[in-house]
Formats: structure tokens, C-alpha cells, sequence
């Protein structure tokens, strides 16, 4: 694994865009955890906070059933908010200003080696986690943007 932030690796899955919306709007929605499945894809309601910085949350992958804890590990102060999944992967957010609202960066982090069965198919799984970060910036904004 890496040392450098994982904004600068080019390795990791990754979606950019601009949602039309102020940068603190679009940083609530991003951390409110609680909130996650009426936006993003495959999480399922409900996301029961357990603390401060815990959740406990259900997510539907190829047609099953996972249950998984989420932990804070990085909440600002630039705009930048990650948590880790079942020490399996890390989900980094960071906001910025744009001219036309708000930039957003999301990054999916493996954490370890992927088990044989995925390694064996890398590619394809590579190309999920693709899928969910843009189908995940794409959930953001159609839900942070305010009606016209």
C-alpha cells in the first residue's frame, strides 16, 4: 500500500466532478453517514450510528446481502472525509470550491490484499469499484442539487 494521500494516486478507483451546490451543503451530505443510502449506491436503510464516528450498515452486491461497519478515520478540516469499511476499504470524499459549485473527489481504497477469488478476477472487480465511485458522485449529485 502506498504512503502517498489518496488523492494523488493514480492506481485507485476514482470519480471527479462538479455538483451544483455550495461546498458546506455538499460536505453535509457527505458526512452525514446516516443519509448514505438515499444516495448512494448499494447501501441499504437503515444506517444505525453506533457513537460518534460508528456505523452499522447493510449493502446489496451482486445480489447478496453484506453487513458492515463503517469508522470515521479522517473528518476535515479542508473538506476531506474518509471512512473505513470492515478494515477492508477505505471511501474517501473531498470538496472544493469550483466556479459553478462544488468540485468533489471520491476515492475507494483497498486496504490488504484482496482475497485469491478476487485477485483472480481483477479486472472485473476493478471495473466495479469504477462503476460504484461514478455511480456514487452520480447519487451526490442528483441528491445535493437543489431543484431548478
Amino acid at each position: 500500500m502506498s504512503q502517498r494521500p489518496p488523492f494523488e494516486r493514480t492506481d485507485l478507483p476514482r470519480a471527479t466532478g462538479v455538483v451544483a451546490a455550495p461546498v458546506a451543503d455538499v460536505y453535509a451530505v457527505v458526512t452525514d453517514v446516516t443519509s448514505w443510502p438515499s444516495w448512494m449506491p448499494e447501501v441499504l436503510e437503515p444506517v444505525i450510528a453506533k457513537g460518534d464516528d460508528r456505523y452499522l450498515f447493510r449493502r446489496q452486491h451482486n445480489g447478496r446481502t453484506d453487513h458492515n461497519e463503517g469508522v470515521v478515520i479522517v473528518r476535515g478540516p479542508t473538506h476531506t472525509f474518509g471512512v473505513q469499511i470492515d478494515a477492508k476499504d477505505r471511501v474517501w470524499f473531498r470538496t472544493r470550491p469550483s466556479s459553478t459549485g462544488t468540485k468533489v473527489d471520491i476515492v475507494l481504497e483497498p486496504v490488504g490484499p484482496a482475497p485469491w477469488r478476487q485477485r483472480l478476477r481483477g479486472r472485473r472487480r476493478r471495473l466495479e469499484q469504477e462503476r460504484w465511485v461514478q455511480g456514487a458522485l452520480g447519487g451526490l449529485a442528483d441528491h445535493a442539487t437543489p431543484d431548478a
